[in-house]
């Protein structure tokens, strides 16, 4: 009886433990996750699906990410004007003007905006309830990853809580 039931709590050790992984998005910032259902891969973007709700990944790359213009250099001030509309003041009308598109794209300013700063990073992001699709970046120094999120409110919660500092 004592070895069964060693057994059953070592199974059911394995695989709970078996369930969470760590994807490691840079050198600073993982994700603890529980395993999806399916992963695909392909160049610069990764696609994670779980049961009712998937999301992508991918690093921006200046040149491309936003196609009219090669954000180079200013990827990051762009971007963080996407969900702070002040921040743009600065910039050409026409730059003014494709970020408002952009945030409008985003679901804002209807949705809340969610910012946490960490040491070497800072996560910005909004979720539009009507869409059911959540943008979230994560700014470090040198690069910016871009998650796309699709599903209920709960999981997209729950999800940028699992973000953090390696």
């Amino acid at each position: 009886m004592k070895s069964l039931l060693l057994a059953l709590t070592l199974f059911s050790m394995t695989v709970c433990f078996s369930q969470a992984a760590e994807l490691h998005l840079s050198n600073s910032v993982v994700m603890d996750l529980t395993l999806p259902k399916e992963a695909s891969h392909s160049s610069n973007l990764l696609i994670l699906k779980f049961d009712d709700w998937h999301f992508s990944h991918e690093v921006i790359d200046p040149k491309t990410f936003f196609r009219p213009v090669d954000l180079t250099d200013i990827q990051h001030h762009f971007l963080k004007s996407v969900f702070y509309p002040n921040l743009r003041d600065n910039f050409p009308s026409w730059l003014r003007e494709l970020a408002n598109e952009l945030a409008v794209s985003f679901g804002l300013p209807k949705s809340q905006v969610i910012d946490g700063k960490f040491d070497n990073f800072e996560l910005i992001g909004s979720y539009d309830s009507i869409s059911k699709q959540g943008y979230l970046f994560i700014f470090e120094e040198h690069q910016i990853h871009h998650i796309s999120y699709f599903g209920e409110k709960e999981h997209y919660l729950n999800m940028t809580k699992t973000i953090k500092e390696k």
